[in-house]
């Protein structure tokens, strides 16, 4: 009995339409990391994780000999 038109949002009037509120609680800033090592920001391109500990993928190194793992 309807047309190819009819569907259920056709009969919404725009007062049916709620507006969508975004909680401010919602939005948060992303933690910054730092090395373990040199203590600067460490970002998602040169982040190596180990141990749970993040450093800088040129900051990991060997404590006894200093060579670059």
């Amino acid at each position: 009995t309807g047309g190819e038109g009819d569907t259920q949002m056709d009969n919404l009037s725009p007062s049916d339409e709620k507006p969508v509120q975004r909680s401010k609680s919602l939005s948060f800033k992303p933690q910054r990391e730092t090395c373990s090592s040199c203590e600067k920001t460490v970002y998602p391109m040169e982040r190596l994780v180990a141990n749970n500990l993040i450093f800088h993928a040129t900051c990991f190194c060997c404590k006894h000999c200093n060579t670059k793992l």
